[in-house]
């Protein structure tokens, strides 16, 4: 069953973060038998019928706006994060922009869903 239809059926709308990943991409394939799925990807394009897929740099505070206000969802799920060790240690700043300030401003954001 395509997105456009599954949408047509008024399911409640989740944005998954992280949805290329490993973990965002098993919460899409499981949500989307009773959501309609927006899947978050930033460098791996996803592709799984059933999930519309939205590129963002969540780092981008007005990005984020964006998405969320031309989504709308009625929940989020956030899987994203760099979870590479080597690259945390190299690159704390970008390190803690994704892992610390990201779920913040999510948060923060959902507070006014």
């Amino acid at each position: 069953m395509s997105f456009e239809s599954r949408s047509a059926q008024r399911l409640p709308k989740l944005l998954i973060t992280g949805a290329s990943g490993n973990l965002g991409y098993w919460i899409c394939r499981l949500a989307m038998k009773s959501w309609a799925v927006t899947g978050v990807h930033w460098q791996h394009d996803l592709k799984m019928d059933g999930v519309r897929s939205a590129q963002a740099d969540l780092t981008d505070a007005e990005a984020v706006d964006h998405l969320l206000n031309a989504i709308e969802p009625q929940a989020i799920i956030h899987a994203a994060a760099d979870s590479q060790p080597a690259r945390c240690e190299t690159h704390p700043e970008a390190t803690r922009r994704v892992n610390v300030d990201v779920p913040k401003k999510l948060a923060a954001l959902c507070a006014d869903l």
